[in-house]
């Protein structure tokens, strides 16, 4: 993944929307892992960022924040929200198949799209584009 200069810091308002992608992944994955500190190891793992960086920021505390880790934040939420999509896909394909009926068309639809447009915002993080 192409990455913008680390040596540039981003602006206040991304650590702020950083914190936030922070926050929601640990608190999915604290419902696996069981406390915050093993979802922090964990996502620390998982996506190579540092927990103790993961930390800072899961408690409001950065102040700044290169634009690298922000890049790899950003990529890693969007891993997090492709998960959840999937989970949800997954869930309607077994109502589906438990009910034997078409309820959840026009659902598996949406999500669908949803995916695949998750899957672009990722495809472009990946080549170094920019997602908004």
């Amino acid at each position: 993944m192409a990455l913008p200069n680390s040596d540039n810091p981003v602006p206040q308002m991304s650590v702020d929307t950083a914190t936030v992608y922070v926050q929601r992944m640990v608190k999915r994955e604290k419902a696996s892992a069981g406390n915050v500190e093993r979802a922090i190891a964990t996502l620390s793992r998982r996506y190579k960022i540092g927990a103790w960086q993961l930390t800072h920021l899961f408690k409001g505390k950065a102040k700044t924040l290169d634009t690298a880790k922000f890049a790899k934040l950003r990529a890693a939420y969007f891993d997090h929200c492709a998960a959840q999509v999937a989970a949800l896909q997954h869930e309607m394909t077994v109502e589906r198949a438990v009910t034997g009926d078409d309820y959840f068309d026009d659902l598996e639809a949406e999500a669908a799209a949803l995916a695949e447009k998750i899957a672009a915002k990722r495809a472009a993080l990946h080549q170094g584009g920019q997602v908004r």
